[in-house]
Formats: structure tokens, C-alpha cells, sequence
């Protein structure tokens, strides 16, 4: 039964550090971006007396918000990353065949100029749009920036200046290029990316304001909220919320997963350590005229000590022989869990491996020394 607990406890603590080692993982990704001091603030139009002068609303706002002296940089974009929402389209792009034989397919967006400086995603070459930057809809050739991804897998690296087709004949042209950030979620590969900018005709009836502050973002969601009042009371509040929040609650169930195993792996722990502590003192305490006859025939104490330091040893050993196959098929069940580290991690399967030993030789050294202290002549009155 100690064996099967100590199985048990390597698989969980096993299962502790990958989710451990997972979310400290997620935490330390390139995002592409600097989320710190960032506000997110969705703004929705639809059914309300802006909906049909959004482009001036929209313009107003941003003109007020950045003239605040705590404001660093504020812009809209009509997707906010790292929430799960994303928008594709099919491309038209000259001289590319694609591998599968598929017409290429890419996120986008659309924003205001600033929108990189907002969240600090590096320009790599180029320029960021000009408020006489448009799309391409209704004719004549629009502007538009795309990702390092966008720019290696569709246009061959050199993008600036190369032109394609979106959204049947819509033609845009290479304006910029920014650094490959991530987009929908924190596990996705690099995706490409276009970037168009806000349509200067027919805005759309929703946005975001990304706004990035000189300090403390919280204290900017209520001037933000009583702008938003004084230029539309009618708008319900709308739900800000802060970058770092927003990554915080993309890694929520992460974040669950690692407490939960932590917290059983520990149990587990435990309760085979008191398991190893109580069997070896009941041996202590039924073999103690043997313990006595030993030490008087000339048996040294340190000899009784490593003699149920032995024993234990032997369940150790059978619990780990019997947890490393439950920690490695563990590990190939969590897999698709994890992030940055292999279901079978030798590693893992190691720090596992000697934690718990540690914690079973601590057990096991309490009774093994009281073993050790015994007196002979009161051994052997024993009956």
C-alpha cells in the first residue's frame, strides 16, 4: 500500500511541474508586444444615435484621450488580440503558388494610425498609415501593413512597395512592416497578418480604444469611461479592462490546472510520507527486544538506523519502479496541455523522482533514529 501511494504521489507531483512549467512558460512568451500599462476599452455604435457619424465620434474621442498628459499613445483597432476573436480573408497575391494549392489566407484588422506605437509592437520597415491612408474600396489602390509572417510566407521577405488583391479586387500596396506578434492566442504559432486602415468613409459601428498610460492603467479606465459619458450618455459603460488582465484571464485554465496539481500532488505526498512515517514506527515499536538484543550482542546504532532505513528504501524503490510508467503515460495524456516541454520530460520524471524521495527519507529517518536511541537493557525487558 505504501508503494501504490508513493506511485500515486510521483505521477501527481510529476503532473505538477509540467502545468507548473507550462504556465511559467506562457508567461515568459514573446508576445510581439508590451502589454504593461495598456487599457482595453470596447466601444459598440450599433443601435444608438453615433451610429450613423461614427467616423467623427471616433475621431473626436481620440483627439481628447490623447491630449491627456498621463496618455503615451491611444488608437482603435476593430480586434482586440489575445481575447480568442479573430477575422480572415482570402488573398489575391501575385507570383505565389501555395504549397497545398489553396488561395492564402490571413488575419486582419483594422486600425488607426498609433496602433503599433499603442501596444508597442516594433515597425521593421516603412512607415505606420497616414490619415489619408485608405483600403482600396471604391477604386484606386489602398494602403496597408503586414506582419514579418505575412511578409516571409506571401511576398517572399521583401514586402515594402509589393501589392495584392484582398476581398475580390481590392488592391492595396505595402506601406510598412511590423514585428510578428501574437495575435489570437499565446500557444499559436506565427500567423500572418494584415493590417488596413480605419475606412474613412463608412467606419465601422464597433471598435476598441487601446490606450497606453504613463502609469497605473486602472486609474485611466474611469476618465476613460466619463469621456466615453460626455460624448455619448446614452452608451451603456462599456467593460474596460487592462491588457495584463486580459493575458491573465487567457491563462486562467493554466493557472487552475497548476494549482490543482500542486495542491493534489502535495496531498498525495504527504499522505504517503505520514503512510511511510506510521508503518516504520509500528516496526520500531513491535521489534524493540530485537532492537535490544541486537545493540547487546554488539550491533552499532548506526547500524540499527540504516537497518530500517533499508526497509524503507525497498518500498521507496518498489513506488518509484511502479510511478515512473504512470508518470510518463501521464505525461502523454496531458500533452496537448502543455506548452514548451515534451509529456515526457526526463527532467520532470527526474525533480519528481527526487523530491519524493527526499520527503520519504524524512519520514523514514524520524523512527529509524528513535530505532537508533533505544536503550538496550530496557530493550530487552520488553516482553
Amino acid at each position: 500500500m505504501i508503494a501504490g501511494q508513493i506511485a500515486l504521489s510521483l505521477a501527481l507531483l510529476f503532473c505538477a511541474g509540467l502545468f507548473t512549467r507550462t504556465l511559467r512558460n506562457l508567461r515568459a512568451v514573446d508576445l510581439g508586444f508590451r502589454p504593461e500599462n495598456v487599457v482595453n476599452m470596447p466601444i459598440d455604435l450599433k443601435h444608438s444615435p453615433y451610429d450613423a457619424h461614427a467616423l467623427q465620434f471616433y475621431a473626436g474621442l481620440l483627439r481628447q484621450v490623447r491630449a491627456w498628459p498621463e496618455v503615451r499613445a491611444a488608437s482603435f483597432s476593430s480586434l482586440n488580440v489575445i481575447s480568442g476573436s479573430m477575422a480572415s480573408m482570402v488573398l489575391s497575391i501575385p507570383g505565389y503558388v501555395s504549397p497545398n494549392h489553396m488561395r492564402p489566407v490571413a488575419y486582419w484588422a483594422r486600425i488607426s494610425d498609433g496602433y503599433f506605437r499603442t501596444l508597442g509592437t516594433p515597425l521593421v520597415a516603412g512607415r505606420d498609415f497616414a490619415g489619408t491612408d485608405r483600403d482600396g474600396t471604391g477604386g484606386g489602390e489602398g494602403a496597408a501593413i503586414v506582419n514579418e509572417q505575412f511578409a516571409r510566407q506571401f511576398l517572399g521577405g521583401n514586402a515594402l512597395g509589393k501589392a495584392f488583391e484582398y476581398g475580390g479586387a481590392r488592391k492595396v500596396r505595402v506601406v510598412g512592416i511590423v514585428r510578428t506578434a501574437k495575435f489570437r492566442y499565446l500557444r499559436e504559432k506565427p500567423q500572418p497578418v494584415l493590417y488596413l486602415p480605419m475606412f474613412q468613409r463608412n467606419v465601422l459601428s464597433d471598435y476598441y480604444l487601446h490606450v497606453r498610460t504613463t502609469g497605473d492603467p486602472r486609474r485611466a479606465m474611469d476618465r476613460l469611461r466619463a469621456a466615453l459619458h460626455d460624448l455619448a450618455p446614452g452608451l451603456p459603460p462599456p467593460a474596460a479592462t487592462t491588457m495584463e488582465m486580459q493575458i491573465d484571464a487567457a491563462l486562467s485554465r493554466e493557472r487552475l490546472l497548476a494549482f490543482l496539481s500542486t495542491l493534489l500532488g502535495c496531498v498525495a505526498a504527504a499522505l504517503a510520507a505520514i503512510g511511510l512515517y506510521g508503518v516504520l514506527s509500528f516496526a520500531v515499536t513491535r521489534r524493540t527486544r530485537e532492537i535490544g538484543i541486537r545493540m547487546a550482542i554488539g550491533s552499532q546504532r548506526a547500524a540499527i538506523a540504516s537497518l530500517f532505513l533499508r526497509e524503507s528504501a525497498w518500498m521507496v524503490a518498489a513506488g518509484v519502479a511502479a510511478g515512473v510508467p504512470l508518470m510518463l503515460g501521464c505525461g502523454k495524456l496531458a500533452g496537448s496541455l502543455l506548452y514548451g516541454l515534451p509529456g515526457q520530460d526526463p527532467s520532470m520524471v527526474a525533480a519528481a523522482t527526487a523530491s519524493l524521495a527526499l520527503i520519504a527519507f524524512a519520514a523514514a529517518a524520524i523512527p529509524a533514529l528513535r530505532a537508533a536511541r533505544v536503550e538496550p537493557v530496557r530493550a530487552l525487558r520488553e516482553e
